[in-house]
């Protein structure tokens, strides 16, 4: 661990210094470093592979009849869109920031929400 400590701190001195980042570096130590600690039983989990978090996990605080549903309309997304388009979809549908079409008018998600049921369709 020591040795990663170091190498984190190399990093940071370099940056300082050349105002160049290394995050790739910085990372990777991140990872070595869940890895270690996992292998030594001090963590349950292994670090999670790179990549996109699933939707799932993204929009875990969400009520479970409404995220099946806005997880079943994000893949269908996924068939239109840009992955970061559908991405940045699901951050905002997570945050009740987006609005879902539906027909002529949008469906906003929002936490308080139970059941697909108490989505509204806002006027004008």
């Amino acid at each position: 661990m020591a040795d990663l400590d170091e190498f984190r701190a190399a990093c940071q001195e370099r940056d300082t210094r050349t105002g160049k980042g290394h995050r790739h570096y910085l990372a990777a130590a991140r990872n070595a470093q869940r890895v270690l600690l996992f292998h030594l039983g001090i963590v349950d989990e292994p670090p999670r592979s790179s990549g996109p978090v699933p939707f799932a996990d993204r929009l875990a605080d969400l009520q479970p009849p409404i995220r099946e549903t806005v997880i079943a309309y994000l893949e269908r997304k996924r068939a239109t869109c840009q992955p970061k388009t559908v991405s940045a979809i699901a951050t905002g549908l997570k945050h009740g920031q987006h609005r879902l079409r539906q027909g002529a008018g949008y469906l906003k998600v929002g936490s308080g929400l139970s059941h697909i049921n108490d989505l509204v369709v806002p006027v004008g």
